[in-house]
């Protein structure tokens, strides 16, 4: 308690220190979040042997300052982690090896407005980004004790239909282990745009650049070098909703000597009905590709992408390896409606298939059926709760269990 209540205080000074509109920041630009939540597994092993359970809850809470300057404005945020489960530093879980504490600086930056000509912002420091449907850049919310911080300069310009963003970020430091185990930094720069072909269209194009540090005593390596391009489109009139994007990988890994040549797309077909309930359906499909048997690697990687809420809740688990969007093909049927005011429950059920597979190999990875309720109990006032159960296919064993996980929890802004 003592070291959260230190790091509010140094904040707040820091603010002071530098002589930023703090009585704005303390007044009027404080906010926040509270953020519990308790989840349980069973047959969370897959192993027909056991009826293995397996539940904790967790806790967030965060704190945001922000103010304005002259020129600009300022963001900080601090959040402070807990683990109310018991902690098995053996247990061979998703969470395996974070710490059940954590205080964090998760967001600290500062905006120059109109910086160099009209129109043009300059951002710098910690940022919390997602873009588009968070596929290849976005923030993994789900994960309370494994946030994904964007380090670095953005540069965000506005024009008459749309906007791009200069991107120049540090995604990982690896301080000494870039001496000690040969990877050090990885970074990415590019460009993200934005445009409004029309009321109804936008369509989002991208380039980037993802490089890793080499670190080699013995002999100099080049840096690994991977290109992600890609474009989104979403197009919505009236009840019908399309959305799709297509992106692809290439570059070099330079410690194996090896291209790398993989690609990934989706595509999602939505339709709204005109009644006092809100229901709707939904069809989508989703394919990354895996590593076939050529010399390339031609497996599809995401640089920062948000592993939640596009292939099913079994996903945050990464206990099977085959439900994050790599070497995937997953087909979704999705169903919803408002059976009482602000109360939401979506259905999902997914189809699970390998995309590369080898000649005499099972490729049915499995289906899952997720119940999703989410209740606006206020604007500030969120209830949450799911249940998922993963049915295994003929890639496992024949008594193989059935997964089953459900989830619970409640958020609070202030």
């Amino acid at each position: 308690m003592m070291k959260r209540l230190m790091l509010l205080i140094f904040a707040l000074a820091l603010l002071v220190g530098m002589g930023v509109a703090t009585s704005a920041a303390v007044a009027g630009g404080v906010d926040g979040e509270l953020w519990w939540r308790w989840q349980g597994w069973n047959n969370l092993d897959n192993d027909g042997d056991n009826d293995d359970a397996y539940g904790f809850a967790e806790m967030r809470a965060r704190i945001n300052l922000s103010g304005e300057f002259d020129g600009g404005y300022f963001t900080i945020g601090l959040q402070d982690y807990f683990d109310f489960g018991t902690w098995d530093d053996d247990a061979e879980y998703w969470h395996e090896g974070v710490e059940p504490e954590d205080v964090d600086v998760y967001e600290a930056n500062f905006t120059l407005t109109d910086f160099l000509f009209d129109g043009f912002d300059a951002s710098a420091g910690r940022m919390q980004l997602a873009y588009g449907r968070e596929r290849v850049i976005g923030t993994d919310d789900w994960d309370f004790h494994h946030e994904i911080f964007f380090d670095g300069f953005k540069g965000h310009y506005v024009f008459e239909k749309g906007w791009f963003d200069l991107l120049c970020l540090k995604l990982y430091e690896g301080e000494w282990g870039k001496y000690s185990e040969g990877e050090g930094d990885i970074d990415m720069r590019g460009v993200y745009f934005h445009y409004d072909a029309m009321p109804e269209l936008y369509v989002e194009p991208y380039i980037l650049l993802t490089t890793m540090e080499n670190w080699d005593e013995a002999d100099e390596v080049d840096n690994t070098k991977m290109w992600t391009m890609g474009v989104l489109v979403d197009y919505q009139k009236d009840s019908f909703h399309f959305y799709g994007e297509g992106t692809l990988n290439s570059g070099t890994d330079e410690i194996s000597e090896t291209d790398i040549s993989s690609n990934a797309f989706y595509a999602g077909l939505f339709y709204d009905f005109d009644s006092e309930y809100n229901p709707y359906i939904g069809v989508e499909y989703n394919m990354a590709s895996g590593q076939d048997d050529s010399e390339d690697m031609t497996a599809y990687y995401a640089p920062f992408s948000s592993r939640h809420d596009f292939l099913g809740m079994m996903d945050i688990a990464e206990q099977y390896g085959e439900t994050t969007w790599t070497d995937i093909q997953a087909l979704r049927i999705a169903a919803g409606f408002m059976p009482v005011e602000n109360l939401d429950v979506g259905l999902d059920y997914f189809m699970f298939t390998e995309a590369e597979v080898d000649d005499g190999d099972e490729d049915d990875i499995g289906s899952e059926l997720d119940i999703k309720l989410n209740y606006m109990y206020s604007d500030d006032v969120h209830f949450e709760g799911g249940l998922g159960f993963f049915m295994p296919g003929d890639m496992f064993d024949d008594d193989s269990d059935n997964v089953v996980f459900a989830f619970m929890g409640t958020k609070v802004l202030f």
